[in-house]
């Protein structure tokens, strides 16, 4: 089932987008070219020790860019939100405490806020529990199914077992040493 995205979020897509390729240009801009759209950082700054390490500043850029046109060329966006978060929140925290450019701050975290709500039911898998290794797959089960229930309580039942034969041992060898 597709959603369609509401005409704010798709406004919040295109410009998250826009700004991280604009970022990611600049990057290219810095590093190839030696050119600053952005203006240069002072020496000893943390921008500046970011831009002259140039295996990250290298990553960063293209992981923006990735980001970016996966936003603007709408091919899985939720991929590219789940990218950028991670920059956006450095990038917000950036702007807070090194800049105070409360504008800025307010602007990326609100639109990375509403594109990771629009794209929530994509992360939702992510976050579900997780089936402890088990010999069998854990099906989706109806509440009438009795079967897979059982087959459900008797792999968890073997977990726990093994988890047990597995401590053993070492509750036997702390014994022996008192």
């Amino acid at each position: 089932m597709k959603n369609k995205l509401k005409l704010y979020e798709t406004i919040a897509r295109y410009l998250l987008g826009i700004i991280y390729m604009f970022g990611a240009i600049d990057g290219v801009m810095e590093i190839f070219f030696d050119t600053y759209w952005t203006g240069e950082s002072t020496d000893g700054s943390f921008h500046a020790v970011l831009q002259h390490t140039l295996y990250f500043w290298g990553f960063l850029k293209f992981i923006e860019l990735v980001g970016g046109l996966s936003l603007l060329l709408n091919y899985k966006p939720a991929l590219g939100v789940a990218l950028l978060t991670p920059i956006s929140a450095v990038l917000c925290l950036f702007y807070i405490f090194d800049l105070q450019w409360y504008y800025a701050f307010a602007l990326v975290a609100s639109l990375n806020l509403v594109l990771l709500r629009a794209y929530w039911d994509s992360y939702r898998p992510l976050l579900d529990a997780y089936p402890m290794r088990g010999k069998t797959p854990v099906k989706a089960i109806d509440a009438d199914d009795e079967q897979a229930r059982a087959e459900i309580r008797r792999i968890e039942s073997d977990r726990v077992q093994r988890i047990e034969s597995d401590r053993a041992p070492v509750i036997e060898s702390d014994r022996s040493r008192s």
